[in-house]
């Protein structure tokens, strides 16, 4: 799948791109809002950072005082170094979350660098709508207005992005 010092979608350059785009993402006032509702702080970590093998390859070392080598890792894309391609790869694993990443037809064999656009992430946002003593009329009006806000965010102000983004070389 290529070595992480070169051009290909796992190197240094395209994992930086990647990161970026997505901090972009995360950064637009309406993501930070849905993001802001979700009901748990695990909710929340869905999307923000999100799911994304950038994240795994560039992870922050959580070093304990009076030590050189890492407790743990935060899946953050905030690291310094990016770490090899199959340790992230392995972490992602460990996780349940590389079928995510990839497509099933991408495996160590493939005889030429992948493309940026085989390379997926993800990130939800779980919002609580209603209570349990709402009654279905107004459990149905919340889910409305939901509907009507999602498709908002995004059809004018993701796709917009991602269109953009998808032409790009």
């Amino acid at each position: 799948v290529g070595p992480v010092s070169g051009n290909g979608i796992f190197g240094n350059k395209a994992i930086s791109a990647i990161i970026q785009f997505e901090e972009k993402l995360r950064g637009l006032s309406e993501w930070q809002d849905l993001c802001r509702r979700a009901a748990t702080e695990e909710h929340r970590a869905l999307c923000n950072p999100g799911v994304s093998f950038a994240n795994y390859m560039l992870p922050t070392p959580n070093v304990r005082s009076g030590s050189v080598v890492p407790a743990s890792l935060d899946i953050d894309g905030h690291g310094w170094d990016v770490v090899p391609t199959r340790m992230a790869l392995l972490l992602a694993e460990t996780h349940h979350v590389e079928k995510l990443f990839l497509p099933t037809t991408v495996n160590d064999s493939s005889p030429q660098p992948l493309s940026a656009s085989v390379l997926r992430s993800a990130f939800r946002f779980k919002l609580p709508c209603c209570r349990a003593q709402d009654s279905l009329d107004q459990r149905r009006v919340a889910l409305e207005e939901f509907t009507r806000e999602w498709f908002t965010f995004s059809t004018s102000v993701l796709m917009p992005l991602l269109q953009e983004r998808g032409g790009e070389t």
